[in-house]
């Protein structure tokens, strides 16, 4: 684990202030490659604890303003709840598509969810849930949401905006069903003494079972999906009896002392002294880090992978077109290679520079971190579409004549998924996302036959659910631990992949280089082979590997510029 931003997330948690910056950080519960922080679920007690002082000011400012009025104070909530709940559901629904981090960690976007539960609180159920045919209809219709909720929203979805209401409005009518006069089958299954229990013990259950199932991940590291959801599994089982354990001996005892009780001013001072305590030992935790990750392993491959691409050149020259010309390689070589990408084609700069050098051929390169070269319309990482990487895919066309190569290699990411937009900036599904992906391969290559040059194509990598540097430090004696299932690694590169080889099947002329199986074997694939780390992290290649399969690409520069 990186202790120190374990510590500062701690800190973040016990302040209050977790969801800040977790949407400063745009942090994924499901991003790949990276080990979630153990305190990534306190994100949703940093808006609870942000909404409590906001809302008793409104409910009196609220009342005292109806009673000034003449007014109905009931009423006056009633209404000050409605509009919360439009303002607040807008503001998600638009949020949701252009900044989905705030939309999902930030209380404004978020308040509506309250203001509903606020409302359901004033709402006369005991004239509404008058039998039990309608607790049941209530508690039916929420069940049913609720299931649908669970089957309907994935990691892809956009989240909250529209589709949160689905868990939400489900929630809302399981508990009106049974606060109402009658109770039907539902609720008395929901009354079950096991399930009352669990319920007793689920605030603490909530704080324990993301730091179970992270730092298990961590500990017991797995060789296949299955296995991983199996310790994700027995990691939250475990963590339940440490909830059932800390609710009897630790919160239940210390929310009912009667001195306690009895004595708020004893009370904020109890809680004052321990919240610091905690913020002492979190801060000598995130001051500790350094410490934890400079034993030799650790370093030796922190050191190997500390080269990131950038976009130095041998020769740089200005273009009529508008971006520069960098040139590597051979720079006064008559022949020229262009390498086009994004990082995943700056991770293979340094080796195409050595390549093009032993080939005597002037390399010409132009990336972008995480904007392909083809003509696709894109969300960026924050959500919103990206009109700076439309602007390079442009330029990039435009250079592409400009240079006059005699080859282009085109080399990027394959997992762009959910980002892949219409022309027109709209949504769309999996198989659409598929053709959009397709029709710009063949617009650029259609490019790329106006200029005479010859296409070629890079196989865009496997990928790594879990951190190469720390497993392979870790695990350094036996590489097969710092590996994963073929077809987990491949997953989410072959729906694009396969585009990518159609295409090229399709136009004929087009060569590919592709490393899959020197990183994989039949089974799995391999964060580092004979000691020599592959990945830089979970997807991006290491520079000491790829420059190790220069030879092979100089021999398929010399074929392709033949």
């Amino acid at each position: 684990m990186r202790w120190t931003a374990v510590g500062l997330d701690a800190i973040a948690a016990l302040l209050s202030v977790s969801n800040l910056v977790f949407a400063a950080c745009a942090t994924d519960y499901f991003a790949d490659g990276l080990v979630p922080s153990p305190f990534l679920h306190t994100w949703s007690l940093g808006v609870e604890e942000q909404f409590y002082p906001v809302w008793p000011v409104l409910i009196v400012g609220v009342a005292w303003i109806a009673r000034r009025m003449g007014a109905r104070p009931r009423r006056a909530l009633a209404a000050a709840f409605l509009v919360t709940i439009l303002f607040s559901f807008l503001l998600s629904v638009i949020w949701t598509p252009v900044q989905p981090s705030w939309s999902f960690y930030l209380l404004p976007a978020r308040a509506w969810e309250f203001a509903l539960a606020g409302l359901l609180a004033l709402a006369p159920l005991e004239r509404v849930v008058r039998s039990r045919t309608v607790a049941d209809v209530f508690a039916g219709l929420g069940v049913a949401l609720l299931v649908v909720s669970m089957l309907a929203i994935d990691p892809g979805s956009p989240f909250p905006g529209w589709i949160a209401t689905l868990p939400v409005i489900g929630t809302v009518l399981v508990i009106a069903s049974g606060s109402g006069r009658a109770h039907g089958r539902v609720s008395r299954v929901l009354a079950a003494r096991p399930l009352q229990w669990i319920g007793s013990v689920s605030y603490s259950w909530y704080l324990w079972h993301w730091p179970f199932i992270v730092l298990a991940a961590v500990a017991v590291p797995t060789r296949s999906v299955a296995d991983g959801v199996g310790v994700g599994c027995a990691a939250g089982l475990a963590s339940l009896g440490a909830a059932a354990l800390t609710s009897r001996f630790v919160e239940t005892p210390i929310r009912f002392r009667p001195r306690l009780v009895a004595s708020p001013r004893r009370t904020v001072a109890v809680v004052g002294g321990v919240t610091a305590g905690a913020l002492l030992a979190a801060a000598g935790l995130a001051g500790g880090g350094v410490a934890v990750t400079s034993h030799e392993p650790y370093r030796t491959f922190a050191e190997a992978l500390s080269a990131v691409p950038d976009q130095a050149c041998t020769r740089e020259k200005p273009a009529a077109s508008g971006p520069a010309v960098c040139e590597l390689g051979d720079v006064d070589s008559g022949t020229t290679v262009m390498l086009v990408g994004d990082s995943h084609a700056g991770h293979w700069k340094e080796a195409m520079n050595e390549a093009a050098l032993a080939a005597d051929v002037r390399l010409v390169v132009r990336w972008r971190s995480s904007c392909p070269a083809i003509p696709v319309a894109l969300l960026d990482t924050d959500g919103v579409p990206d009109d700076e990487c439309a602007r390079f895919q442009e330029d990039t066309l435009a250079l592409l004549g400009e240079v006059g190569p005699d080859v282009v290699v085109l080399a990027q990411s394959a997992a762009y998924g959910a980002r892949i937009l219409s022309p027109e900036l709209g949504r769309l599904g999996p198989d659409e996302r598929l053709d959009e992906w397709e029709a710009a391969m063949h617009e650029f290559f259609d490019v790329v036959d106006v200029t005479g040059a010859r296409p070629a194509l890079v196989v865009d990598n496997p990928r790594l659910d879990f951190d190469p540097i720390e497993c392979v430090a870790r695990n350094a004696a036996d590489e097969s631990e710092c590996s994963a299932e073929r077809s987990h690694a491949l997953h989410s590169v072959e729906g694009l992949n396969g585009v990518g080889l159609d295409v090229v099947s399709e136009r004929g002329a087009v060569a590919t280089f592709d490393v899959t199986d020197d990183i994989c074997d039949a089974e799995r694939c391999y964060a580092a082979r004979d000691g020599v780390p592959v990945f830089r992290d979970g997807n991006h290649l290491a520079e000491v590997w790829t420059t190790g399969r220069a030879d092979d690409l100089r021999d398929w520069l010399i074929t392709l510029v033949r």
